[in-house]
């Protein structure tokens, strides 16, 4: 999902959260982070729309 959105962007994934994927327990402790961190990024985005 990540490399997805990596992808979506144009950005080149990042070693460093390659290097998590064998790691199963730490890479759903990634996501489960980049997913909150996302949604508040969306989240202010969608409250600085609404001021316009």
């Amino acid at each position: 999902m990540i490399r997805g959105l990596f992808g979506i962007a144009g950005m080149e994934y990042p070693y460093l959260i390659e290097a998590l994927e064998p790691l199963q327990e730490v890479q759903e402790s990634f996501v489960i982070e980049f997913i909150y961190d996302f949604y508040d990024v969306v989240d202010e985005r969608r409250l600085a729309e609404e001021k316009k």
